[in-house]
């Protein structure tokens, strides 16, 4: 047993080593430019405010919109949020904090698509097929064109849950179907969708569905209100992108993809001509097939599907590739192992070079920014291409942050003692007048507030989108606060339901293994 732990970390060690170089961009000064880099550094420092304010779970985050407030974590991937926040409390700065999970979610890909390839090769091989995942030119171009943290969040998880499913752990395919569903949104759907076509494939259809069903009911609090808290914004109403314009470019593919593709079919010829079919081609055949159908939808030659699916939802055709990523790493693996042992070693490295070779120039960045840290920790920016999260109240979006968080808006009245944080905000009026006051935060449901300790209706809100609290004649004390609606309050409570059952698997099997 013990050499068998040396054999993995020599082997674990080995492809750090290997992977450590697609990293350097990450850990070179500044932040390299990206689509969506300085976006995610932004949103994860206002997620921590929020987080450390006390609001949990985190859906309102009231920096942004120029300080007018932002529900995005109610509905986008807060999976790397919640992951970084660890890090942040221990010292490090948001810059870091992102640059750390992307450095962890690229190995973590790497060794996980290992053992979940050790299942079916030797290690060498499975080690070609994890080193043709990490620098597959998808991945990094999401790692340094896209900066798409949650992405690699999913990437980084769906080998995993590949490997737990072969090793038929309910418990972590359980977890990594809830870690999955809150790493992105689009990815969710498309690798849940996989594994069952995978467990079909592995003739554990039937077996995957109670692992599924646990992790989608542990993410309740974030995938219900996601979905059913829409219709409170502008997205439906929002053409956030057009998947006709979304296509992937022929070097996204790779030319190492190509090249695997070829040596598959040359493999699967000699292995039909010797008749030697087994478990390993099918799953091989099944692989080539399905990334030559992902790659075909992928490029604008499959534009006339595109224009009749109602597939819209997907955003970007060429986010199909994160599928072929996995496949492409098996048949690495399976060339690797197959078409000539005996040259194994040198086969293998001939594919990293050319997969490595035509990868780096495209993917890694030529750019980097060198703002202060103050320029994320302060940014009050939306974090949200198209706004398309704003709520649907707000008729003209906020431009400048107010003068003033709680202003008058008729009648004799005077504030004071304010006091407030990310979900709460508190202060008195002396009113010699009726009137109302304008609290300047954009309203989301889940803001209540209190006259005096007595809950009254929600505030009214105007086609500004804000919130207005009518104040009568005299001292009252006033609390606004933003609460789980009962939706949400539900969604949390399945969620506690889906963590008691995934924590009482290895429970029960401590118990069964331990106390007789």
């Amino acid at each position: 047993m013990f050499f068998l732990k040396r054999i993995n970390f020599f082997w674990i060690l080995l492809i750090v080593l290997l992977v450590l170089p697609s990293l350097y961009a990450v850990f070179h000064s500044g932040f390299f430019v990206s689509d969506d880099g300085d976006w995610m550094i932004i949103r994860f420092s206002a997620f921590y405010q929020t987080f450390a304010d006390g609001q949990f779970p985190v859906r309102y985050l009231e920096r942004l919109n120029f300080n007018y407030g932002y529900p995005v974590a109610n509905f986008l991937y807060p999976g790397f949020l919640y992951l970084g926040v660890p890090f942040r409390i221990i010292g490090f700065d948001s810059v870091q904090v992102v640059k750390i999970l992307m450095s962890l979610f690229m190995l973590g890909g790497a060794v996980g698509i290992f053992f979940w390839l050790r299942k079916f090769f030797n290690s060498y091989s499975a080690l070609i097929g994890s080193v043709v995942y990490t620098y597959s030119p998808y991945h990094l171009f999401n790692l340094y064109k896209r900066g798409s943290v949650g992405e690699l969040m999913g990437l980084s998880i769906f080998p995993f849950v590949l490997w737990m499913i072969e090793r038929k752990s309910i418990f972590f395919v359980a977890l990594g179907i809830f870690l999955v569903l809150l790493s992105h949104n689009t990815l969710a759907l498309l690798f849940i969708l996989f594994v069952l076509l995978y467990s079909l494939m592995r003739r554990r259809l039937g077996w995957v569905i109670r692992p599924i069903l646990i992790g989608g009911l542990s993410s309740s609090f974030f995938t219900i209100p996601a979905v059913f808290d829409l219709k409170f914004t502008k997205f439906l109403s929002t053409k956030v992108s057009n998947p006709l314009e979304n296509f992937a470019q022929f070097y996204l593919f790779g030319f190492g993809t190509i090249v695997i593709l070829a040596l598959a079919i040359v493999v699967f010829v000699l292995v039909y001509f010797k008749k030697r079919m087994s478990e390993k081609v099918y799953l091989s055949l099944f692989f080539a097939g399905l990334t030559i159908f992902l790659l075909f939808l992928a490029h604008p030659f499959s534009v006339f599907l595109w224009k009749i699916s109602p597939s819209s939802w997907i955003q970007f055709p060429f986010r199909l590739l994160s599928i072929t990523l996995v496949s492409v790493a098996f048949l690495s693996s399976y060339v690797t192992y197959s078409l000539f042992p005996k040259f194994r070693f040198l086969l293998g490295a001939l594919l990293l070079l050319v997969v490595i070779g035509f990868s780096l120039g495209n993917a890694l960045p030529r750019e980097y920014s060198f703002h202060e840290i103050g320029y994320y920790e302060t940014n009050e920016s939306l974090t949200t291409t198209h706004n398309e999260y704003m709520p649907i109240g707000v008729k003209k979006e906020p431009s400048a942050r107010p003068e003033k968080l709680v202003e008058v808006s008729d009648g004799e009245i005077s504030i004071h003692r304010l006091n407030k944080n990310s979900h709460k905000i508190m202060f008195d009026v002396d009113a010699k007048t009726n009137g109302s006051v304008r609290v300047n935060k954009v309203y989301f449901p889940g803001w209540n507030y209190r006259v005096d300790g007595d809950r009254k209706k929600l505030p009214f809100v105007k086609d500004d989108g804000l919130m207005y609290i009518p104040i009568l004649r005299g001292e009252n004390s006033i609390i606004l606060s933003f609460d789980e609606t009962p939706l949400r309050t539900i969604a949390n409570a399945l969620s506690i339901v889906g963590f008691v059952i995934l924590i009482s698997i290895p429970v029960r099997y401590l118990i069964s293994k331990y106390i007789k």
